[in-house]
């Protein structure tokens, strides 16, 4: 897990130092924005046979965007319209704030119950699923059949459609606690690899 840990570590730390130098090299000290690139990948949801963690984590950011679009464009214009009493018919947009709260609630998150079962060395695929199972029945984003449950799986009703998830692999793939130890052995490699630790601390 260690190992692992650092690796996520580096890549993580890594991505964000060479972003920051080409962010830096497109500034070279000016304030404007005609040195900027900007990307935006709206159309990154994910659907497959198979889905994992890793489309999980893709389509939750995709909820993100998908909940900052409507916030934006729908709720913002629409408070503007009402502020400047222009005439105009109210558009309804689908309020995705649900299925957020149902992977990122603090209390009752998917990742919350993720991250709690990666805490202990035992924690296993099995036993995150039946905490999924029991916490969030009853939710209507989130459904588990006896056959999803006999399979470790749970389903996710996106913004962009319900998805079936399989709980196998989520522990390994989210465990990236970063022991104090392994840090400090990094600061002391070569300045390649020490540099995005000291970058991003």
């Amino acid at each position: 897990d260690a190992r692992d840990a650092v690796s996520k570590a580096m890549y993580s730390r890594l991505f964000g130092w060479i972003v920051q130098r080409v962010n830096d090299g497109l500034t070279s000290g000016t304030t404007s924005l005609a040195g900027t690139i900007s990307i935006l990948d709206i159309f990154g949801f994910e659907i497959f046979k198979d889905n994992s963690f890793e489309q999980l984590m893709i389509n939750y950011t995709n909820e993100q965007i998908q909940n900052n679009f409507n916030h934006f464009i729908f709720e913002k214009e629409q408070e503007e319209y009402r502020l400047e009493g222009i005439d105009w018919t109210s558009i309804p947009f689908p309020d995705n704030s649900a299925v957020l709260d149902l992977i990122e609630g603090q209390r009752n998150g998917l990742l919350k119950f993720l991250d709690d079962e990666c805490v202990f060395p035992s924690g296993n695929d099995a036993s995150f699923a039946n905490k999924l199972y029991r916490s969030l029945k009853g939710n209507p984003n989130f459904v588990a059949s006896a056959v999803h449950q006999s399979r470790h799986q749970f389903v996710i009703g996106h913004y962009a459609g319900q998805v079936c998830y399989s709980a196998a692999g989520f522990c390994e793939k989210n465990r990236d606690a970063l022991f104090p130890e392994a840090v400090e052995l990094m600061k002391q490699a070569s300045p390649f690899v020490a540099g995005p630790f000291f970058f991003l601390g």
